[in-house]
C-alpha cells in the first residue's frame, strides 16, 4: 500500500556531542542514536527508543508496542545513510516490522 513509503524530512537532533535524536516514521518513537566521535571519524554506532516515547506510544489511543527493540541496519555518516528495524504490534494485535531510513541530501 501506498502508507507504507513516506518521504518526510526528519531532523537529527543532536543532545550532546555523541547522541542524536530522531523521530521515527511509526508512532511518535523517537530512536536515541549514539557513537563513538574520534576526531571527526564516527564509529560504534547504537539504537534505542527513547524510553518516554515508548510509554506513550503504547497509550490504547496510539496503540504501538513495541515488540522487538530497533537495530542497526546500516549507519553510514560517510555517505549519509542510517537505516533501523524494530517490531511491534498495533491497538488491534497486529504485527507489523518497520524500517526506517534516513538519507541526507
Amino acid at each position: 500500500p501506498t502508507y507504507d513509503l513516506d518521504y518526510s524530512p526528519a531532523i537529527f537532533s543532536p543532545v550532546d556531542p555523541t547522541t542524536i535524536n530522531v523521530e521515527s516514521g511509526s508512532g511518535g518513537l523517537i530512536y536515541v542514536l549514539t557513537f563513538t566521535n574520534t576526531n571527526g571519524v564516527l564509529s560504534d554506532f547504537n539504537v534505542i527508543f527513547d524510553p518516554a516515547t515508548v510509554t506513550a506510544a503504547a497509550d490504547p489511543a496510539v496503540g504501538v508496542n513495541v515488540s522487538l527493540n530497533p537495530k542497526i541496519v546500516v549507519a553510514d555518516p560517510v555517505s549519509g545513510i542510517y537505516r533501523f528495524y524494530f517490531e511491534y504490534n498495533n491497538s488491534v494485535g497486529d504485527h507489523r516490522c518497520i524500517t526506517d531510513q534516513y538519507i541526507k541530501y
